[in-house]
């Protein structure tokens, strides 16, 4: 009997695979990317029990989404200084509106350009906490990293040749010092470490370690070069 994975069957909840098990196994139609299009190939899918993310296996890749982790917490802090920044950013425009024909002071153009700014970036993190999650697709010949923020998204692509040593995240006093503050925020960080000729870059934006350890360990035994 062909194995589930080439008949187009999937087994959730699994690291994995069961051999020729297909009554175990549900009917996957799911697809990962072609040529910037979802193609509706069979896939293998490993959900990490107990995790956030989804683990899937292409013929192309694989691919990794993983959900932002919602804060009760941000989306009240946030929902706060929201109201304050909206308040804020509500009179600097009339003070500024107010000036006829003078030119405005450098200190009030400066204030309302970083007033602005700061309310843009609360905004995103709101965005993220309630809409965003991070899409890792990797091919045999590219990683690309993408986050979605429910409106619009940014993405990375980074070339396999030039990536190395994957590994969890180093979580020192000093990497929570420097880099935990943006990660929290859902702006910047990630679990999963790789060198990156000629520096580092991280993805996998809140997971634990031992959810990041198994992502590692999936992604190395199809793609052992990146280890």
């Amino acid at each position: 009997m062909d194995s589930p994975y080439r008949r187009g069957y999937c087994r959730r909840n699994s690291l994995t695979w069961p051999g020729g098990d297909l009554a175990n196994c549900d009917p996957c139609t799911s697809g990962l990317w072609h040529n910037g299009a979802r193609s509706l190939l069979f896939a293998r899918i490993v959900s990490l029990i107990k995790g956030r993310s989804i683990v899937s296996e292409y013929p192309e890749g694989i691919e990794v989404i993983i959900p932002a982790k919602k804060s009760l917490f941000v989306n009240c802090f946030l929902a706060f200084w929201l109201l304050a920044w909206a308040y804020g950013e509500a009179v600097i425009i009339s003070r500024l509106l107010s000036i006829d024909g003078q030119t405005p002071d450098a200190y009030i153009v400066f204030f309302a350009c970083g007033w602005t700014f700061s309310g843009m970036l609360a905004i995103l993190v709101w965005l993220w906490n309630n809409k965003g999650r991070e899409i890792i697709r990797i091919s045999d010949s590219e990683l690309k990293r993408s986050r979605e923020y429910g409106l619009f998204s940014r993405s990375k692509i980074y070339q396999n040749k030039y990536i190395s040593n994957l590994r969890v995240s180093d979580l020192s006093p000093t990497s929570l010092e420097v880099g935990g503050g943006m990660e929290f925020w859902g702006l910047s960080g990630g679990s999963i470490t790789f060198d990156y000729e000629p520096g580092i870059a991280k993805i996998g934006l809140g997971l634990d370690e031992a959810e990041a350890g198994h992502i590692i360990q999936i992604i190395n035994a199809r793609y052992e070069n990146l280890n």
